[in-house]
């Protein structure tokens, strides 16, 4: 009788301390996930593998047009010069806001793009394409692959004693379109407008 009585008496002392560890390892959460690592700060380094996508051949094309006007009666003309396109990348954005302190769009005039111009690496200008803009200031890229890139072109002034410019404009194309647009694309700069061609894709 003593024992089982002891038994009893264990028992309801023990019973709820069992309980209350049992509830405490229930409760136990497992660690917190790791951080994540920091994002990278600094100038972007160039690597190839970041322009891999823009290399080969694709199904877009950019139909374009100089049309600088900065004052009434002005004359430019891009006729003859290259007009340049470089692939979207976080280097190649990096180096675009260096040089026209925006990654949008932006009219500078040649010697201050020289002034911001820092040397880049060797094989930088194997994915930068370029055109010949001809008599009508107009000027074609095609076999694009799907992305964001820089135009860039030289405008050149019909009378003297003014500077060249250069005009800078972010595009995108995907899904086979083709983009027609006029440079420069500012907001009240006659002739500023860019649409893609009625019945491609939508703008994503």
């Amino acid at each position: 009788m003593a024992k089982g009585s002891s038994f009893g008496r264990f028992s309801r002392i023990a019973g709820p301390a069992l309980a209350v560890l049992t509830l405490a390892a229930c409760a136990t959460t497992p660690p917190p996930p790791p951080p994540p690592p920091p994002a990278p700060v600094g100038p972007a380094q160039f690597t190839t593998a970041d322009f891999a996508w823009s290399v080969g051949r694709g199904a877009n094309s950019i139909v374009g047009t100089l049309a600088y006007r900065p004052r009434t009666g002005g004359t430019w003309s891009c006729a003859g010069l290259d007009v340049g396109l470089t692939p979207q990348t976080r280097y190649s954005r990096d180096r675009i806001v260096s040089l026209y302190g925006s990654d949008v769009e932006a009219i500078r005039s040649v010697t201050e793009v020289r002034a911001r111009t820092t040397p880049a690496p060797p094989e930088y200008a194997q994915f930068v394409r370029s055109e010949k803009c001809d008599a009508q200031n107009s000027f074609t890229f095609r076999d694009l692959p799907d992305g964001a890139y820089f135009l860039i072109a030289r405008a050149h002034p019909g009378q003297t004693g003014a500077e060249d410019m250069v005009v800078m404009d972010r595009v995108e194309v995907y899904r086979g379109m083709t983009l027609r647009l006029t440079m420069p694309r500012t907001p009240g700069t006659p002739g500023a407008s860019g649409a893609p061609v009625p019945g491609t894709a939508p703008r994503r």
